[in-house]
């Protein structure tokens, strides 16, 4: 994005301190000279500001820290990490310059939701105007909620709201099967599809596989904030 667009602003937000370190690294040396360098914040994301929370940090892949790792995947070498949580709110706050955030003529926002099931804490925590202000939301691996361990869920309710926000925006809608809670759902930027037009055929299965992952049925949130990163 920095090479693409060099006059843009990049946050970049990495909750282990190995991976943010390796990060900050690889921008130094790879980006050409004079380019601007993108806003590197070492934190996790959460619903309140200053929480702390376990994640698993895995040496061999410094791009999955998460905090809801199956028991069935742990090997030996992975770390347990305690992190500090903020507000995605008073992030941008930080990386924002003044004058930016006081212009009327600010562009709007890109959000990549690339956090291995982070979201959950991110949507639900945003009022609708602090949503609103993201123009378009991205991410390369959808919504995470057929891939959390049942025990490690959050509750079914924090998950329709943050579904029905994500599922609005076609990155979401064209690759996440938990969309089709939705499918008369109108998708930005897409004249009038919906979420079942834009689903590739994913909506056909729907039903069953929401049972078989209990869409429905998580009754709270205390598996999903319970402090150890496996499930």
């Amino acid at each position: 994005v920095s090479l693409m667009y060099p006059d843009a602003s990049v946050l970049s937000i990495e909750p282990a301190m190995p991976s943010w370190l390796l990060q900050r690294m690889n921008l130094v040396c790879n980006l050409p000279s004079g380019s601007k360098i993108p806003q590197s914040i070492l934190s996790g994301v959460g619903p309140k500001h200053d929480g702390m929370n376990k994640m698993m940090w895995r040496p061999a892949s410094t791009g999955t820290t998460r905090a809801w790792t199956p028991k069935s995947e742990h090997t030996e070498e992975d770390i347990e990490l305690v992190v500090r949580l903020r507000t995605l709110r008073s992030i941008i706050a930080e990386a924002t310059a003044d004058e930016e955030m006081e212009s009327e003529d600010r562009p709007p926002m890109v959000l990549n939701m690339d956090c291995e099931g982070c979201e959950y804490n991110v949507i639900p925590a945003m009022t609708d105007r602090e949503f609103d202000s993201f123009g378009t939301i991205i991410g390369t691996t959808g919504v995470h909620w057929g891939y959390i361990p049942e025990d490690k869920r959050p509750s079914s309710k924090r998950g329709r709201e943050t579904h029905k926000k994500l599922c609005a925006h076609f990155n979401f809608a064209s690759t996440s099967i938990e969309c089709c809670e939705f499918p008369q759902l109108k998708v930005n930027g897409r004249e009038n599809d919906t979420v079942e037009e834009v689903n590739g055929g994913l909506c056909d299965k729907f039903e069953s596989w929401a049972i078989d992952k209990g869409l429905y049925t998580s009754t709270d949130d205390f598996g999903w904030s319970d402090l150890t990163s496996m499930a």
